[in-house]
């Protein structure tokens, strides 16, 4: 009798077609064979992604970058910046289209930018057009309901949200990753364990990439007026700001929610 075949779509999985003489089927896993299957004995294959549980590891499916994630209160944050890096932008400055940059990175080859500590650490920096995925609405709500650049299930935040982050940890030292590896002095306990890192900013006025180890920036989905979006900024000295209005040339990083 001919079976179904249930696979759950997870990180570096794959199926392998070989018109081998046994017409076998293989299952790998980073690079490992994990089952076989006689192709002649399948009747149809089904593709189920697995359930999402808070504070587990998720799988960005676009380009298989895996995030930590953490329940805080009632909502569910990625535990680090993204990293989703379509293209990467060297000196360009928009209000309207997307642009993707790379703290201290100024080619345009994105598997070199890829490939450097800062990405690796920090993510990647997005001005508001690429933050909000090219849109131009947008929402002060909780949620905000507008995906953004995150991935499907996930969606950009509004300051509204930020607000309830911070109302829950109550200090913004709970929220900062704890230690000087990164931020430039040894503030936080990163209670929380929200792990906000420094990353920085693209600055469009001079085109250069600063403030990492002492700001951590986010786009919000929220705007008060046109040519400007609110952001949130967390500095070295452990205070916060959500809300703060800036062109929206500059280049901060992303922290998506889960819907």
């Amino acid at each position: 009798m001919k079976k179904l075949l249930v696979i759950i779509v997870g990180l570096l999985f794959s199926v392998v077609l070989l018109q081998a003489q046994n017409e076998t089927m293989y299952i790998m896993q980073s690079g490992n064979i994990i089952g076989q299957h006689q192709i002649v004995d399948i009747d149809s294959i089904s593709f189920n992604e697995p359930v999402f549980v808070a504070g587990q590891p998720f799988t960005d499916l676009r380009d298989f970058n895996v995030y930590q994630t953490v329940q805080i209160g009632d909502q569910v944050w990625m535990a680090e910046n993204l990293k989703y890096l379509p293209e990467v932008t060297p000196s360009y400055n928009s209000d309207v289209n997307p642009y993707y940059y790379v703290y201290d990175y100024v080619g345009d080859d994105v598997a070199a930018a890829k490939a450097t500590a800062n990405y690796n650490t920090y993510g990647a920096l997005y001005n508001w057009a690429a933050a909000m995925d090219g849109g131009t609405s947008y929402d002060n709500g909780n949620p905000s309901g507008i995906q953004g650049i995150c991935p499907n299930g996930w969606h950009l935040p509004s300051s509204a949200e930020w607000q309830e982050l911070k109302d829950f940890a109550g200090a913004t030292s709970n929220l900062m990753e704890a230690g000087d590896e990164h931020w430039n002095y040894d503030v936080a306990d990163n209670s929380t364990g929200f792990t906000a890192l420094p990353g920085g900013m693209r600055n469009p006025v001079s085109g250069s990439f600063v403030d990492a180890g002492s700001n951590g920036n986010w786009w919000t989905t929220s705007q008060a007026q046109d040519g400007e979006g609110a952001m949130v900024n967390i500095d070295y000295q452990s205070n916060i700001y959500i809300g703060l209005l800036r062109e929206k040339e500059y280049g901060y990083s992303v922290r998506c929610v889960k819907n």
